[in-house]
């Protein structure tokens, strides 16, 4: 009977299910401590010395702390913290998506609108400055070339057909 308690003692971390499930039945107060790894978007396990005592501890990115498990040593704290690491990395194919999978796919969304935002902002803009360049065209073809009173009042002494010498009219008399 002592063997199968001493044999229960020993400290594992599991990933099932999307969770890391860590025993620790040699901290000062026994503890299984579970960690939702599909909604965990970056944390970090860490061991601290604090008070003569080791302390495994949760980091957040938010810069939120969440004490584990509390340990009479540091190596106690470290054989935890290296089965976690241990769990983590031969955890392929023990994942799986939540039951609600949209919740899993929502950030990505949420960088493609992002990102479909400003294509949509710059796309509007060419197309505005596309617009303008068309219209101000439009007018300019329509209304023509402009020219000077004193050529238009030339023109319209000599349309009427009269005669003028070649000296006369280049020199615009």
């Amino acid at each position: 009977m002592a063997l199968l308690q001493k044999n229960n003692q020993k400290t594992r971390a599991n990933v099932v299910d999307g969770k890391i499930i860590l025993t620790c039945p040699n901290a000062q107060t026994p503890v299984v401590w579970q960690m939702d790894l599909t909604e965990a978007s970056a944390s970090a396990l860490e061991v601290r010395n604090e008070g003569g005592q080791s302390v495994l501890m949760l980091k957040t990115l938010k810069g939120k702390e969440a004490t584990i498990a509390v340990f009479d040593t540091r190596e106690k704290a470290l054989d935890v913290l290296m089965a976690a690491s241990h769990a983590l990395q031969n955890a392929h194919g023990k994942m799986r998506a939540p039951a609600n999978s949209n919740a899993l796919h929502a950030p990505m969304r949420e960088v493609h609108a992002k990102k479909g935002g400003w294509f949509k902002k710059i796309f509007m803009f060419l197309a505005v400055l596309a617009l303008l360049y068309v219209a101000l065209s439009f007018i300019l073809v329509m209304t023509g070339p402009q020219r000077t009173s004193s050529n238009s009042a030339q023109t319209s002494q000599n349309s009427g057909g009269t005669a003028m010498s070649a000296d006369d009219y280049l020199s615009g008399r």
